[in-house]
């Protein structure tokens, strides 16, 4: 309800359970981001921990706020959208057998020892067909700070728009991916 009612969200009071409940998972993330920075103040370079994400973000700011933010923000983005994807994914797959096919002869040509991030990055079939049903079909931001954006005002969308601090913008990546400027025959699913 706070999110559909944005800076009016004030008129639903506070709930103190919601705020402990924020405070708990803020709490777990603050012990892995004071570890990373200890480690990071002491120079450790530890091997096992090259490719982990709050190492990563320590390098690049010592803010604990930041950081707990980033955190937080993958761990929420990081546990419906996968599901939510791969829903869409086989519910379309099973719907368009020469498609489903398509992708099985993409996985079959490819070697176990070759599973890695970038191969899953150049499947061709399996990925694109994200655009017809996108995980995330929103996203809403808010403007920290004052500013003039480069397009996205006047009626065609192209002259410099202002948003002010507080601002809500929402991104409707569902709309997007149906448009006809943007895709030809976007309701056609052809990943």
């Amino acid at each position: 309800m706070r999110v559909v009612l944005g800076k009016m969200g004030w008129v639903l009071g506070r709930d103190k359970g919601f705020w402990e409940s924020c405070n708990i998972i803020k709490e777990f993330k603050r012990r892995h981001v004071d570890r990373a920075l200890r480690l990071r103040d002491r120079g450790i370079e530890d091997e096992k921990r090259r490719c982990i994400l709050v190492y990563e973000l320590a390098n690049e700011t010592t803010d604990r706020e930041e950081l707990t933010s980033q955190l937080l923000n993958v761990f929420f983005a990081g546990r419906d959208t996968p599901a939510v994807a791969l829903t869409n994914l086989f519910w379309l797959l099973a719907r368009h057998p020469d498609v489903w096919r398509k992708c099985g002869e993409e996985v079959r040509a490819l070697k176990k020892e070759d599973l890695g991030f970038e191969m899953v990055k150049g499947l061709r079939l399996t990925l694109k067909a994200l655009r017809f049903l996108p995980p995330v079909p929103t996203q809403a931001r808010t403007c920290l700070q004052s500013t003039t954006l480069p397009i996205g005002g006047g009626p065609a969308g192209t002259q410099p728009i202002s948003v002010q601090r507080g601002d809500t913008i929402s991104m409707p990546f569902f709309s997007l991916h149906r448009s006809s400027q943007q895709f030809p025959g976007p309701e056609v699913f052809r990943p």
